[in-house]
């Protein structure tokens, strides 16, 4: 009896097979820790609660930052006395708020984030995807667009980092798009900068290397029209910090009760001792387990993605007109973060700058380069390759849950 040839055929699953798998995943392990994980949380979420209720009870679109308050950890319903420290725009307060006229609890206001950080991931995956050409980097992109290690802890908690993603999916997919990408960048930019500063300044940076890497490839520049879509975007994005310089001469409040630090209590060091334990800090900050691996291999891990976005950027030009200006964006924004953090030290003492889940809306277009760059380097060394794949895998919850087990 002659074998059907289909029965013959080993099973090799299509790049469309791999996103729903990466989606399915990411979907219940951000609902694991939504239901499962401690409230609050230790990355600000009784914070963005407390916010979230004052919006709720008191609608500002340009609220004074100064005269947030912070919710009992035990009744998301009481005040204290307790100033908050959130400074961000109220647009992601305003809208999860919304969820306050039903019921208070916690739980389901985290499962409205359980939905957008997977909003952000299945745009930033469609997008990627759609850009790219050969179905085996499609499928390896739909990994490692979900391996960004903070992703889970974050999209299963109150956090606005959630819509700061979908902001950066948007402006991702708008980069990404072969035509029309215009209004997706100005909406995105200015969804951007109405939920946190450094998300404007991460994707203005990458909008406007995108845009100069046009013009030095000698592409065809972009239309005046579309340059005033993104200017206006941008423009509506930079808006709640310009109101707030107006009325006290600074982009952001910061409290400086929760922040500061007395001259006694901090560490005497110069700009380089604080290079140094900046650096340092963002390193232990990149795995999901902070601190638990020595700080080299912990900026081993950090510096693998970035590698392999390199990698691919410099061997594909068209994955490189999205790599490099990601790439330069984070430059900038490291740059930029450091000089704000040292600045605040020198200022009060603050020591919490430094965290690398600021970096997370820049994810998306490191993940489509480097995706490529795996490519590359499997044609050379697949051994080689798998170990660049499991290091970046290693930092994740997933990862870090496999290597607490061994």
């Amino acid at each position: 009896m002659q074998i059907p040839p289909i029965l013959t055929k080993s099973w090799n699953p299509g790049w469309r097979t791999c996103a729903m798998v990466v989606l399915a995943a990411f979907a219940v392990l951000t609902t694991a820790i939504a239901l499962q994980m401690p409230y609050p949380s230790t990355f600000d979420e009784l914070a963005h609660v407390s916010v979230a209720r004052a919006q709720y009870e008191h609608p500002a679109p340009f609220a004074d930052a100064a005269r947030y308050r912070m919710l009992s950890r035990d009744d998301p319903t009481r005040w204290t006395a307790a100033g908050n420290y959130i400074n961000h725009p109220p647009l992601y307060y305003m809208a999860i708020g919304q969820i306050l006229r039903v019921t208070s609890d916690v739980l389901v206001l985290r499962l409205a984030n359980v939905a957008l950080a997977l909003a952000a991931l299945a745009i930033g995956l469609w997008a990627g995807a759609r850009y790219l050409a050969g179905n085996g980097d499609r499928a390896v992109f739909a990994l490692l667009i979900a391996c960004f290690p903070k992703a889970p802890l974050i999209g299963g908690i109150v956090n606005n980092d959630n819509l700061a993603n979908v902001a950066a999916a948007i402006v991702f997919a708008g980069l990404t798009s072969a035509g029309g990408g215009a209004w997706l960048l100005g909406l995105g930019l200015a969804l951007a900068g109405w939920t946190k500063l450094t998300a404007l300044v991460s994707l203005g940076a990458a909008v406007i290397v995108a845009r100069g890497w046009s013009l030095v490839r000698g592409r065809s520049p972009w239309r005046c029209a579309d340059l005033w879509l993104i200017a206006l975007g941008a423009a509506i994005g930079a808006l709640p910090y310009l109101v707030t310089y107006a009325r006290t001469g600074h982009l952001l409040y910061v409290n400086e009760a929760v922040y500061g630090a007395a001259l006694a209590d901090r560490p005497q060091i110069d700009i380089w001792g604080y290079a140094a334990f900046f650096l340092g800090t963002l390193a232990n900050k990149w795995p999901a387990a902070e601190y638990q691996v020595p700080v080299a291999v912990s900026a081993l891990l950090a510096l693998t993605p970035i590698a392999l976005a390199m990698v691919g950027s410099r061997a594909d030009q068209r994955v490189g007109a999205i790599g490099w200006p990601f790439l330069a964006a984070l430059g900038v924004t490291l740059v930029i973060h450091f000089w704000f953090g040292w600045s605040a030290f020198e200022r009060i003492g603050d020591q919490t700058i430094a965290q690398s889940r600021y970096y997370a809306v820049l994810w998306p277009g490191i993940a489509l380069a480097a995706a490529s760059g795996l490519r590359v380097l499997a044609r050379r060394s697949r051994p080689v390759a798998m170990l660049a794949v499991l290091m970046i895998l290693i930092p994740t919850v997933p990862g870090g849950a496999v290597v607490a087990l061994l």
